[in-house]
């Protein structure tokens, strides 16, 4: 279990000048684990070209976004995780005809991520809007 104390005059500082206790894991090393590694947010509906990251409104650690088919989105990161136990989390928003796409994980390798966006009735489709985050160790 780690704790971090925190002296009153420091909650508002820094994070970097949080302290420990002796033996514990020094608080640098937590903060970096669960800053966010990567993100995407992209219309899915333009994925066309992984190479030139068609239909990316904008990024950070992505090398691209491969359509697998209608509503199948694979995330490339530029740096890979430590391992396959990092949290990833995505959103989609509505297609053109305004049906809510709920977004599923498929599969999780170190260095990228799969999901399917699946509709109120069960099916699968594009999305206008995705985002993706991912949390962990790289």
């Amino acid at each position: 279990m780690v704790k971090i104390m925190v002296e009153e005059s420091k909650k508002l500082g820094n994070l970097s000048q949080l302290d420990t206790e002796a033996g514990e894991l020094p608080a640098a090393n937590l903060l970096s684990d669960i800053r966010i590694k990567g993100w995407i947010n992209f219309d899915g509906t333009a994925v066309t070209n992984p190479a030139t990251m068609t239909g990316v409104r904008d990024s950070y650690n992505v090398s691209s976004v491969l359509d697998n088919g209608v509503g199948d989105y694979t995330i490339a990161w530029d740096t890979d995780f430590a391992d396959t136990n990092y949290c990833w989390l995505a959103f989609a928003g509505y297609d053109d005809n305004n049906t809510v796409r709920t977004p599923t994980p498929y599969i999780t390798a170190v260095g990228s991520v799969r999901m399917v966006c699946i509709n109120n009735t069960g099916g699968v489709g594009d999305a206008l809007r995705v985002c993706v985050i991912a949390i962990g160790a790289q």
